[in-house]
């Protein structure tokens, strides 16, 4: 039994939306197109496991019929050729169509290629030109165009992906890191800077599904000077002392010098990993806590809250994830029990807690 999906609310000013779908069925989203993308001019689309987002006379029709104002159409779609069901050539007679007088009119051109980094069985089809994207996937395509100005950030998916990229994004100020990749310390020597002015124009770094270490974290500040935001699944801080890292000589003028502000640790984190930061980072203004904190809250609360610590005197927010009711009440009770602050707020914003002082 399949439930019709509805949506009870308008959005006439929607002209933009970038969605990353994964076993999403084809016909739940034309539900949401007809419902809410009458006025949209942007899609930017990434798809697979279900090949009927490969059916070009299916999009034509939504397009035409309830996507009218639609000027730009990115669209990458990963597949499989190992799958029984679906041999290449299956793709190549459904991709073929995308090919016809409605997507050149348009100027809505596409290509396929294999997809560096995975297996060999995988390929992505994907747009080309002739628009400008603001966020781009370096997931194993190499594409003909040599000016990527308008690339703010770059999502990178694999090792192989860095390595095999030949082109320079000059304008990024975002990195995220998903998948299989080199540690941060392997890309910062020599990968990373031949894609992007590293130094000068990186801002936020994102590192999800692998640990980053305490050091390359060092090294990656040391060299990324105007990094503003940090955010990681996984520190690590199995390969050194905690008792003499703040005497390494790297560490202090990282410290002295780094101008990171916000930071975002998503899970396995430690007080002792907290404190480290804390030193490390001693302009952050904002900290967030997904997970795996309970165990140490009212320590956590003392040392970012005492008034002899002075590592963080410009931090006046926290957030922290998980059981927002019950963390909430703690919350508050450890302020109050340890008059650690005067004045102060505490509210659950979607599935949130925050402490602003």
């Amino acid at each position: 039994y399949k439930q019709n999906i509805t949506f009870p609310i308008t959005l006439n000013n929607l002209t933009y939306i970038s969605l990353e779908l994964n076993h999403f069925d084809f016909d739940d989203f034309e539900l949401l197109a007809k419902d809410l993308f009458h006025n949209l001019q942007v899609l930017s689309l990434y798809a697979s496991l279900r090949i009927e987002y490969l059916d070009a006379n299916r999009w034509q029709n939504l397009i035409l019929s309830h996507i009218p104002n639609l000027i730009i159409f990115d669209f990458q779609y990963n597949y499989r050729t190992d799958i029984e069901k679906y041999s290449m050539s299956n793709y190549e007679n459904l991709i073929k169509n995308f090919t016809t007088p409605f997507w050149i009119e348009r100027q809505w051109f596409f290509s396929s290629q294999h997809s560096f980094g995975y297996s060999a069985n995988n390929f992505l089809f994907f747009s080309v030109k002739p628009y400008k994207r603001a966020t781009f996937r370096l997931s194993g395509i190499i594409e003909e165009k040599s000016n990527f100005d308008s690339v703010h950030h770059i999502e990178i998916y694999n090792t192989h992906a860095i390595n095999k990229c030949t082109n320079y994004f000059p304008n990024t100020t975002k990195l995220s890191f998903t998948g299989e990749w080199a540690p941060i310390r392997d890309l910062i020597d020599s990968s990373v800077p031949c894609i992007i002015a590293l130094k000068q124009q990186l801002t936020e770094i994102v590192v999800e599904d692998v640990p980053v270490y305490f050091m390359d974290l060092v090294k990656l500040l040391s060299v990324a000077v105007n990094l503003k935001r940090l955010q990681f699944d996984l520190l690590s801080i199995d390969e050194i002392n905690p008792a003499t890292i703040q005497q390494d000589a790297v560490f202090q003028l990282v410290s002295k010098t780094n101008v990171v502000k916000d930071l975002t640790l998503k899970c396995r984190s430690s007080l002792e990993k907290v404190e480290l930061l804390l030193v490390l980072c001693p302009r952050l203004q904002h900290f967030e806590l997904h997970y795996d904190f309970t165990s140490f809250l009212t320590s956590l609360m003392r040392l970012i809250l005492s008034k002899t610590n002075n590592n963080n005197h410009h931090l006046s927010s926290l957030c922290f994830i998980e059981e927002a009711d019950e963390t909430k009440e703690n919350l508050k009770m450890v302020i109050k029990n340890d008059k650690l602050l005067d004045d102060y707020m505490v509210e659950c914003i979607d599935k949130k807690v925050y402490v602003w002082w």
